[in-house]
């Protein structure tokens, strides 16, 4: 069942959205879990490849408008391509296109 009018309901728009996500390196939200809640999120490579890991934000909608996306999409990319140094995971290793390497 949707939780808003904006949730992913079916498997042809999951579909899209996942080949978005991997075409982008970040996965958007826009108020598919709540309305008013945008989030934006970024993988996290691990030694042995792509693992279940992620950095997130999330934000009120009204926040996320214009540019602030674009802004916090970058952020966030650049704070995951640090975590993943930090780690010792050399860059590029995600299987993502948009992630940064």
């Amino acid at each position: 069942p949707a939780l808003t009018p904006s949730t992913i309901t079916s498997w042809d728009e999951l579909r899209e959205s996942l080949e978005q996500i991997r075409r982008e390196g970040v996965a958007l939200s826009h108020e598919e879990y709540e309305v008013g809640l945008d989030s934006i999120a970024a993988p996290l490579a691990w030694i042995d490849g792509d693992g279940p890991a992620a950095v997130n934000v999330s934000l009120p909608s009204s926040r996320a408008a214009g540019d602030a996306a674009a802004e916090l999409t970058r952020d966030l990319l650049e704070t995951a391509a640090a975590i993943e140094s930090a780690a010792g995971i050399p860059r590029g290793r995600s299987h993502f296109a948009g992630a940064a390497a």
